[in-house]
């Protein structure tokens, strides 16, 4: 989703307050103001800017690992009491996996891997997130660790968790092999925690079945809410951001929504907009960011978005743009689109 709960963002404020930074100057150039962020709803560059202002101000470029070592399960609000009551490891994630991103403000989406030999989380982007993936996914990874050690009532070791990260090694590499030892790996093809010796369905010591069910059911309904407080067009961009490269239509969309396609057309209409538009609005914008922000060809972003072929992608690039994939790309990085006209 593009709209999050701003749990994480009240959580941020707490500790850099702590370290003597201002709330002024931690929403600095964000349209927000903290007494609005216990009814508000943040979007992902409100997030973003948080960050970006984070670092600035603590010039610490691997901030999102201390960020993960000062969360505890109450700093996660509904979803972080959910947890602790949790009757098995399975549903303590399958908690974090449907609520984490809209209900606590975590913008990376988790998915359970399992085998035979092991089980896996892997940490992908729902949406792009330039360099914030990097922060969330250095936050996230610490907290697997540390909340899944106090779920478990296990240490690191016990637990047999192995990580491999999508990105290369960043120059504070040495704070996380300090947290994860030796059992880390970069540059790998996703980013994932692998856990060898935690068995998923086993009882945790300390569930709760009859608060975790009461509790889950105030997480649905807080969602739910949430879904219905927003609007339509940004409801509709967020799933089809979350679809990326799958063929969607109106219909896909309403029955994710719960709704029928008429009603959606309906709502979508009154906010001035239609699918189709919405459709091109996504691709026009995750195109944009995956040519600017990485090393994918044309053709790969094109198929990545949903085009089945490259010279679609780049007849609809043109359209969008007025400008080439070749020329649009070559002038972001500070090229003059003139020259390659």
């Amino acid at each position: 989703m593009n709209l999050f709960k701003p749990v994480k963002l009240r959580h941020y404020l707490k500790l850099m307050e702590d370290q003597g930074f201002s709330t002024a100057q931690v929403l600095a150039e964000v349209d927000l103001k903290r007494e609005l962020l216990h009814g508000q709803i943040v979007r992902l560059e409100q997030y973003q800017q948080v960050v970006r202002n984070m670092i600035a101000l603590t010039g610490d470029q691997g901030i999102g690992l201390e960020m993960g070592l000062r969360t505890d399960f109450a700093d996660l609000g509904l979803v972080g009491h959910a947890l602790m009551a949790s009757r098995t490891l399975r549903e303590a994630i399958e908690c974090w996996i449907h609520y984490s991103l809209p209900l606590v403000g975590v913008p990376v989406q988790v998915h359970l891997e399992e085998n035979a030999q092991q089980w896996a989380l892997r940490i992908d982007e729902p949406m792009p997130l330039g360099f914030l993936y990097n922060f969330c996914v250095e936050e996230c990874l610490v907290i697997i660790a540390k909340l899944g050690c106090e779920i478990a009532r296990e240490d690191l070791g016990q637990l047999g968790m192995t990580v491999e990260v999508s990105y290369p090694a960043p120059a504070h590499v040495q704070r996380y092999r300090t947290l994860f030892g030796d059992a880390l790996t970069f540059n790998a093809p996703a980013t994932r925690v692998h856990f060898a010796s935690v068995d998923l369905d086993q009882p945790l010591p300390g569930s709760d079945a009859e608060t975790y069910l009461i509790l889950s059911r105030q997480c649905r309904l807080a969602l739910r809410q949430q879904q219905k407080s927003s609007p339509m067009r940004a409801q509709v961009l967020s799933m089809l951001n979350q679809r990326l490269g799958n063929e969607t239509t109106a219909s896909d969309v309403a029955r994710q929504l719960n709704v029928s396609e008429r009603s959606l057309r309906r709502r979508l209409a009154a906010e001035q907009c239609n699918f189709q538009q919405l459709l091109t609005e996504s691709r026009m914008t995750l195109a944009m960011d995956y040519l600017e922000h990485s090393n994918m060809s044309a053709k790969e972003v094109g198929f990545l978005i949903g085009f089945k072929d490259a010279n679609s992608f780049y007849r609809a690039f043109q359209q969008w743009t007025g400008n080439t994939v070749l020329a649009w790309r070559r002038a972001r990085h500070g090229t003059p689109l003139q020259k390659f006209s």
